[in-house]
């Protein structure tokens, strides 16, 4: 579990995973939708071993986000994101729902801008292509 700096903004979360899809989440821990997305996420990781899940946090408590994760056992790679940090990712990545998920392909170039959640198929047929 990691806490991001805005220097820190964008290299950090795609670094290592190389020639691996990378599903990036962002949610916070008051949302219900997110945490029920959480065995879907796992399943699918477990499944695909080419495929790096990235958790980015905003909204939350620092400490209420660690217990949120250990609690929930949450498979992948964690960071938090403070106001100002998650400010600029909503700049660039247009937030405004949670769950929200972005997948990039081995590449790091973005194939699916507002995917939907892990319980539907589209994602999984994303990274059959």
């Amino acid at each position: 579990m990691t806490q991001l700096y805005p220097s820190k903004l964008y290299t950090l979360p795609l670094k290592g995973g190389e020639g691996q899809y990378k599903l990036l989440k962002f949610w916070f821990a008051g949302c219900a939708p997110c945490k029920k997305q959480i065995p879907f996420e796992n399943k699918l990781v477990r499944k695909n071993k080419n495929l790096k899940l990235i958790h980015f946090c905003y909204s939350t408590d620092f400490k209420k986000w660690k217990e949120y994760i250990d609690a929930n056992k949450s498979l992948g790679q964690h960071f938090y994101l403070d106001a100002d940090t998650y400010e600029k990712y909503k700049a660039v990545f247009n937030l405004g729902y949670a769950p929200r998920y972005i997948l990039l392909n081995k590449d790091n170039e973005i194939v699916c801008w507002e995917c939907s959640n892990p319980n539907n198929k589209e994602i999984e047929n994303q990274l059959l292509k």
